[in-house]
């Protein structure tokens, strides 16, 4: 099976995630590729899976992400083997949270009108040097309050790794 995986990453995480579904199907025998959005195949027809992330900041997804699925649009509800993942800091909360998060990735879709076949919302991580000081006060007031038991003194990386591996699974099973 051939598999593309297109993403759109602002400060690593969802590349990171990206890559490590490539990893994945490449174990069980599957050829797969990860393309930035700006630098993906004009003919997704030619694979058998496409997989679309990105994360979400300020409860939006990147400008590029949603240019590239609403240009794609009708090529990706045509296609039977597409799936899309969301990367957010709130899916490492309770489940009000997570709840708020696949609300998000579920109102980009519908905005969108895309149906992907197979939907993800995974954790994502803090990258203290990619913030600016607004930004990085932000971010340690909400984790203060959330886990007030948390490192801040270096990155926090939130993502299950084992749930990554089973969407790669489901996925490339169907």
């Amino acid at each position: 099976m051939r598999c593309l995986i297109v993403y759109s990453s602002t400060e690593g995480q969802t590349e990171k995630i990206a890559r490590a579904l490539a990893e994945r199907c490449r174990s069980q025998g599957h050829e797969a590729e990860t393309r930035e959005v700006s630098a993906a195949e004009p003919d997704l027809s030619s694979y058998d899976r496409v997989i679309v992330g990105g994360s979400i900041h300020i409860n939006k997804h990147q400008r590029a992400l949603t240019r590239f699925v609403r240009e794609r649009r009708d090529d990706l509800n045509r296609h039977q083997g597409t799936a899309f993942f969301s990367v957010s800091l709130s899916a490492s909360g309770d489940e009000k949270d997570r709840a708020a998060a696949r609300g998000l990735m579920k109102a980009f879709l519908e905005r969108q009108e895309w149906r992907p076949r197979w939907q993800a919302i995974f954790a994502g991580a803090v990258r203290w040097k990619k913030y600016g000081f607004f930004k990085r006060f932000l971010i340690r007031q909400i984790i203060k309050r959330k886990d007030p038991r948390a490192d801040l003194s270096g990155d926090l990386e939130y993502t299950d790794w084992a749930e990554v591996d089973r969407f790669a699974d489901e996925v490339m099973g169907d």
